[in-house]
């Protein structure tokens, strides 16, 4: 059975239009870019601040924060962009995830390959830096121009290239592991 009345028409709009009529007063167009963007936002916050919980309650600030701006979105390409951005600030300062300590570590590499690599592969997401992890994951998971990485965290192009191109390179060096 089709959607009936104004969330069933939101439903075929873009991003940008859904926006205007948000800054125009449009309640329910906040609500079809929440569903559009909430779950894709919760994994980002959720491989950027290592917790689960931490992840719930800072989804929940970023979409208030982004109802509450009733103005567009200056400075960025899409409104996912921006949206990003808001969850990139949201989320400072970072949360550290639990060292799970070298033991733990040790017994992560003694396991068979793909998992070791996969371990390996999140300890080095949880101890990377903030300033490095966030403009990875903006650019290779979540799928953001490098411009809009930068912007999401108040970093020249520059920097933020050579932040995804140090995380890139350190995951490289933990994919290649040599087997047991």
């Amino acid at each position: 059975m089709e959607a009936v009345g104004p969330e069933a028409s939101l439903q075929h709009l873009s991003d940008e239009a859904l926006w205007l009529s948000h800054v125009a007063g449009g309640d329910e167009a906040f609500s079809e870019v929440r569903r559009r963007h909430e779950g894709t936002l919760f994994r980002y916050l959720q491989l950027s601040l290592g917790d689960v919980r931490a992840a719930a309650e800072t989804l929940g600030k970023v979409l208030r924060l982004a109802r509450a701006h009733r103005q567009p979105y200056e400075g960025f390409d899409s409104l996912r962009g921006w949206l990003f951005a808001v969850a990139t600030q949201a989320a400072v300062p970072a949360h550290v995830p639990q060292d799970e300590g070298l033991s733990q570590m040790v017994a992560d590499l003694k396991r068979p390959r793909p998992k070791a690599v996969e371990d390996a592969l999140k300890h080095a997401l949880a101890d990377m830096h903030r300033d490095v992890r966030q403009p990875f994951l903006l650019v290779m998971v979540m799928g953001l121009s490098l411009a809009e990485s930068a912007r999401a965290c108040r970093f020249p192009v520059d920097k933020a290239a050579r932040r995804v191109l140090s995380a890139c390179g350190e995951f490289a060096r933990l994919a290649t592991l040599p087997k047991e």
